[in-house]
């Protein structure tokens, strides 16, 4: 199933326990409601929606109310392919000293879409600045100088790629990239 968040606005001033953020969610390529955390620690809330609806005194005419169901409909898939995920190991431990296991839904998957984002945000900001490198599983930035010309920077990409141990992330596919840095 493809789900994907667009026009995603990250709040990291308000941003204390949780991302801040909304996102528009589309759901194999149709748009049908949106997400949203107030970055409060509290959970993240979607909701299902659709483009150009009109509430009228009367309620919604027809074709608003069918754009309205197939907006709920694709939502509802959404959740329950959601569900049908493996559940996720993570970090804490049971009494027993084995992995607690985290069930998916949706909102895990939305909230993990809206980490990648950020992270990625924060890769391509750091390719601005410089090389991206991976030197015995630590992450570093080669800073370029000032005013540098793009075919010098490029030069800068080659010669760390010559690098012993050393691994440039600039050039790298975004999926590649994600599951270098989260590991």
């Amino acid at each position: 199933m493809k789900i994907e968040l667009k026009k995603i606005k990250h709040a990291r001033n308000m941003s204390e326990e949780t991302n801040a953020f909304t996102a528009d969610i589309y759901v194999e390529g149709e748009y049908c409601g949106y997400a949203k955390n107030e970055g409060w620690g509290g959970c993240t809330n979607y909701r299902a929606h659709a483009k150009k609806v009109l509430w009228t005194k009367d309620g919604y005419s027809d074709a608003d109310r069918a754009k309205l169901d197939r907006a709920k409909a694709l939502l509802k898939k959404a959740e329950d392919w959601a569900k049908s995920l493996p559940p996720t190991e993570t970090s804490f431990k049971n009494p027993d000293g084995t992995a607690w296991m985290m069930d998916e839904d949706l909102e895990t998957v939305i909230d993990e879409m809206v980490q990648d984002d950020l992270i990625w945000q924060d890769f391509k900001k750091d390719c601005r600045a410089g090389v991206v490198v991976l030197t015995d599983a630590k992450l570093g930035v080669i800073r370029y100088k000032r005013g540098m010309q793009e075919w010098q920077k490029q030069k800068w990409i080659a010669s760390a790629e010559k690098m012993e141990n050393t691994k440039v992330l600039n050039n790298l596919p975004k999926e590649e990239v994600l599951n270098i840095i989260k590991k």
